[in-house]
């Protein structure tokens, strides 16, 4: 089938990548037969954060579709700078760039690494 469509509340697998919580929903990978393209939806609660990753070949691309909190980058491990998002804002982070979303209210966020991010998956035990 050329076309399928996925639902964010029932098809996706669940990964640790917000500190405190599974609530990081990896919706289309190379585990549904993504190749070029993936598609994650992370919802935080306020006060909660992603765990510090990078993508090192994968560009990371994502909307923030309601809440209010920051960006950071780090580099060799230390922060070096934080960004405002919020509702409407879209983040794109580099290959290689270690970055971490912080919520200052309840957030949720939409996009993924693209290509998609084999070792990211490896990490999490979703593929080998």
């Amino acid at each position: 089938m050329a076309i399928r469509i996925f639902h964010v509340d029932r098809d996706y697998v669940e990964v640790p990548l917000v500190q405190g919580a599974l609530s990081a929903r990896i919706v289309v990978w190379p585990g549904v037969g993504a190749r070029r393209t993936s598609f994650h939806y992370v919802a935080y609660e306020a006060g909660q954060s992603s765990v510090p990753h990078s993508h090192t070949a994968s560009e990371d691309c994502f909307y923030i579709v309601e809440g209010e909190g920051s960006m950071v980058e780090y580099r060799a491990g230390r922060e070096v700078s934080e960004q405002p998002i919020g509702p409407g804002s879209v983040v794109f982070v580099e290959p290689g760039t270690e970055h971490q979303v912080r919520a200052r209210t309840p957030l949720v966020n939409v996009g993924g690494p693209c290509p998609p991010d084999e070792a990211f998956y490896r990490r999490f035990g979703l593929t080998e």
